[in-house]
């Protein structure tokens, strides 16, 4: 059994992972996430920016201006039609990857918004912030929050809205 690595002399300079970088935020890029099919990927900036970008070419599609603070998360919906971001200004949008428009606000966090996900049949976004809570969102009515998960020490447990305040 051959326990040793053949090195070709020169590839080590010659190759190079990165298919290609993609430039426009104008600030730091906090997250990053591909749509479904691999074909775009979305990025979020504390230049407040949300941008979906086409991954075969390396240009940005639209970009999305409504936050007024940076965006620290985004996340495509199962679909990949739309994407949504969370930010520093407390809320959640959600956008229309074609028309970069926005299309709904969450609002209720009491902290930075530091993650959001949809679930995996796009009826339910969850948003985690700062301040240790997740809350679970209905995709059909973006205003309020109908579950609040808080950590509580180490556990985590359900609060509805009207139990916090």
């Amino acid at each position: 059994m051959q326990s040793t690595i053949d090195v070709k002399e020169g590839q080590e300079q010659t190759w190079n992972p990165c298919i290609r970088a993609l430039e426009g935020h104008v600030f730091a890029c906090n997250s990053i996430a591909f749509s479904p099919d691999g074909g775009r990927l979305a990025s979020g900036s504390d230049d407040q920016t949300v941008r979906p970008w086409s991954v075969q070419t390396g240009a940005v599609l639209q970009v999305m201006m409504g936050h007024n603070d940076a965006v620290q998360s985004v996340a495509y919906s199962p679909d990949g039609m739309l994407v949504a971001s969370g930010s520093d200004d407390r809320t959640i949008r959600i956008w229309d990857v074609e028309s970069g428009l926005q299309i709904g606000i969450y609002t209720g966090h009491p902290s930075w918004i530091l993650r959001v996900a949809f679930s995996a049949d796009g009826q339910r976004i969850a948003s985690g912030d700062k301040d240790n809570a997740v809350h679970v969102w209905s995709t059909d009515s973006p205003h309020t929050s109908g579950k609040v998960f808080k950590a509580d020490g180490l556990w985590c447990r359900w609060h509805s809205l009207a139990e916090i305040g």
